[in-house]
């Protein structure tokens, strides 16, 4: 059925071929646990370890999960969580083509991962009621450690780096806020990655080489290539264990952007004459002229990752964690435009063939050179108060210590001798957070109480440069900054009142604070006084086991997510971009409810849910793309609702041994219904939420030797605009469909190495996030698993 924008019922029937053609016919995606599990058997049991060599004995709580066993602390660090859940094992980096961890997240259902390229710093996860454009809406934990930038304004993503594939042994993905343990920001979507030790001392080794096919619409063909070395070492014993894990990456990317004119002129007669410029049309149905490719990035990333546990006694686990992630990065442009003897152009006033005037900036192909160091250091306390309960204590600091970036204003000719520009720090900014919980068993009630304190601050500074590649800092251009604290407790109890009923029942309390917000200019610097705002955020569930094979959950949960530091006092100038904030900004508070079926059919689990999120005063950007430099504005939309249906199922044996089966399918229905300060955005659909995505990996493995993979992702129809006037999204700056296949082949070469050969888009569809995605890229990897000698 046609809607106001005149899509038709052809996008559903896409959606639901991607992951039906793939049906009939691996696992890493589950349907979750049955809801109404008895609230004993979702914990683990106290068993005995007995080290041969000095025979002592070990309280070591375990559980036992898909691939793994889980040790107590381990589960302790995740959340409850009542809703919809996926998890994702260590398989899936035989199946598909991994090189980053936020790899993993492809194919899980209803979930968008936006990584533009391989090696992006700036992949974000956007689910049912959170955008790629929304990154406070969605929240990522390592071994119950925060890796999720809270400090952005919008495009604020996990730091990814500080996790390595190989080091994964599970992911859980958790829809909607139905969790006590998690802050507002869990309206969206959450991600709690868990770890692994390594039973005896362990090793593995992986070396990647990759290549992209790049071509656009205005005559850019080339290769972008990279590769990534990565190895991690471990070992288990009693008593202690000990982990550590590095790599390194060389990647480049295909154009992020394209370049316009300034301004245009009415009197051109005069001007000297330029060719090669392409007309195009934009987003919003304009006419435009594309001038280059811009923000073609070289990045070159590092970490390392190193994790001690010690048991102290029979009854208390310490362990202390210790991350670095660096980055160095330049970007430069490519200029379509020739003036009469053919060379290059890059700035000034100039002709167009059509007699059009048109002026160019010194910076608009100005390049860009940046480092980026961010450290990482936890340390966790676990009891084993009595057979019962156990209490965990975390505390962790994140710390960006260097985060430079340099542009030139110069172009890109006169700037490769130096000359001025601006540089930007925000080297300090970083969080840090206390967690305190305490879980146990009372009869028939499964209780988890704690508190949690974090702490936010940020500063950025762009000053005026002599040289715009390693010059001082001259002037000051601007600055903003500020600090948020949040103080929170909360209860969760999940009481099994009858053979197949369960209640859960859980509140949280935040007491939020913005204080020290600054934001100045050359000349002057304001500073903004602080904030302070009280919040409840209730939750309830209710399930019933249907049988041995169905159990059926119904919850509800409020969630309150307060403004980040950036969002409130963020004011920026810096290259082609202009952020104004809002010190005055409202909370975003979402009122969602689900209802889930869960079961299995054949020998395989599957979900259907519906869903429904009211949000008001949801937190939006603006970008307005007509002008240069563009704008962002950041502000209040009055309400939007988010309605859905989910389909997700996974099958390890189709009929046919090593045969497996992975599928999700998810109808999304998002509408702004109130937004006084734009009205006519009224009864629009909210910007980057697909109306339907679809995902499916068929994996068949038919000995030891080969395994053979097929994947397909499918986004609908989006929208970049509140008020969805970008009626032309398949260009730069739209936000287009998708339907994408990728193909792995895996052979082993001997025992615990193994050789892979993938292809990701292998039809090479040209797709935009407002950014161009990937085009096809070839992927070849070596791996190694196993004891180390």
């Amino acid at each position: 059925m046609p809607n106001s924008s005149g899509a038709t019922p052809r996008a559903s029937r896409v959606a639901v071929a991607v992951a039906a053609a793939l049906v009939p016919l691996c696992p890493a995606v589950a349907a979750g646990p049955p809801a109404a599990a008895p609230a004993v058997a979702a914990h683990a049991t106290d068993i005995t370890h007995v080290d041969d060599a000095h025979e002592t004995a070990l309280l070591d709580a375990v559980e036992v999960r898909a691939t793994h066993v889980e040790r107590r602390e381990q589960r302790l660090r995740r959340a409850q969580h009542d809703g919809a859940a996926a998890v994702i094992d260590q398989r899936r980096v035989e199946q598909a083509n991994i090189v980053g961890s936020e790899d993993l997240l492809r194919l899980a259902p209803n979930l968008t991962l936006r990584s533009r390229y391989i090696g992006d710093r700036n992949a974000l996860i956007g689910g049912r009621s959170n955008s790629t454009a929304t990154g406070s809406r969605a929240l990522v934990y390592v071994d119950g450690l925060l890796i999720s930038d809270l400090l952005g304004a919008t495009f604020n993503p996990p730091r990814w780096g500080m996790v390595n594939p190989a080091e994964i042994a599970s992911m859980d993905v958790l829809y909607g806020p139905f969790s006590a343990e998690l802050p507002g920001n869990s309206m969206g979507t959450t991600v709690q990655i868990t770890t692994r030790y390594p039973r005896a001392m362990a090793a593995t080794a992986e070396a990647q080489w990759f290549s992209q096919s790049y071509r656009d619409d205005y005559g850019l063909d080339d290769d972008f290539r990279g590769h990534r070395l990565g190895a991690t070492l471990g070992q288990g014993r009693a008593g202690w264990r000990w982990f550590v894990a590095a790599s390194a990456l060389d990647t480049h990317s295909q154009p992020m952007g394209y370049a316009t004119p300034s301004a245009y002129l009415d009197d051109a007669a005069t001007l000297p004459p330029v060719h090669g410029a392409i007309g195009d049309i934009d987003p919003d149905g304009r006419a435009r002229v594309i001038l280059g490719a811009t923000g073609i990035e070289h990045t070159r990333q590092s970490n390392f990752k190193a994790k001690v546990g010690v048991d102290l006694g029979d009854a208390a686990t310490l362990e202390l964690v210790l991350g670095h992630w660096r980055n160095d990065y330049d970007r430069r442009a490519i200029s379509l435009l020739r003036d009469a003897s053919g060379a290059p152009v890059y700035a000034g006033r100039w002709r167009l063939p059509d007699g059009r005037g048109i002026r160019i900036g010194d910076a608009t192909f100005s390049p860009q050179r940046g480092s980026e160091r961010h450290r990482q250091a936890a340390l966790s306390v676990t009891w084993q108060l009595d057979p019962a309960w156990s209490l965990q204590a975390i505390a962790s600091d994140y710390r960006i210590a260097d985060n430079t970036l340099r542009n030139a204003v110069l172009p890109p000719d006169i700037a490769a001798a130096g000359g001025a520009g601006t540089v930007s720090h925000g080297d300090g900014t970083g969080w840090n957070t206390l967690d305190l919980k305490l879980d146990g068993q009372l009869g028939a009630h499964r209780v988890r109480v704690g508190l949690h304190g974090d702490h936010y601050a940020l500063r950025q500074q762009v000053f005026a440069t002599d040289d715009w590649r390693d010059g001082d800092a001259v002037r000051r251009s601007s600055v903003f900054g500020g600090k948020a604290r949040t103080l929170a407790a909360y209860v969760q109890d999940h009481w099994r009142f009858a053979s197949a009923w369960e209640l859960g029942v859980g509140a949280r309390f935040e007491r939020w604070r913005a204080f020290d917000g600054v934001r100045g200019s050359a000349a002057t610097t304001l500073h903004y006084p602080q904030r302070a705002i009280s919040a409840w955020s209730p939750k309830l569930s209710l399930a019933r086991e249907l049988g041995m094979d169905w159990s059926v959950r119904m919850s509800a949960g409020k969630a309150v997510r307060f403004p980040t530091v950036s969002e409130l006092f963020q004011g920026t100038v810096s290259g082609n971009t202009i952020v104004n904030a809002d010190p005055h900004l409202r909370p975003e508070v979402a009122y969602a409810r689900e209802l889930s079926l869960l079961g299995h059919v054949g020998d395989g689990q599957v979900r259907i849910s519906a869903f429904e999120d009211d949000i008001r005063d949801s937190l939006f950007t603006q970008l307005n793309l007509s002008v240069t430099p563009t704008v962002s504005t950041i502000q209040n939309v009055g309400r939007v609702r988010n309605r859905g249906l989910e389909f997700a199922g996974e099958w390890q044996r189709l009929g046919i041994e090593g045969l497996e089966l992975s599928a999700s399918l998810a109808f999304n229905r998002s509408r702004i219904l109130a937004n006084p300060g734009f009205p006519t955005s009224e009864g629009r659909h909210a910007p980057r939420i697909p109306r339907q995505r679809a995902a499916a990996m068929l994996s068949y493995r038919p000995d030891d030797v080969w395994r053979f993979s097929l994947a397909g992702r499918y986004s609908g129809r989006q929208w970049n605009n509140l008020d969805n006037s970008d009626r032309h999204p398949d260009t730069f700056g739209g936000t287009s469909r998708f339907t994408v296949f990728d193909v792995k082949l895996t052979r082993r070469l001997a025992p615990g190495l193994s050789l892979g050969l993938g292809i990701d888009n292998v039809g090479d569809r040209r797709a935009f996030v407002f950014h161009p995605y990937p085009r096809r890229t070839l992927l070849l990897e070596l791996r190694y698993s196993g004891s180390a000698p």
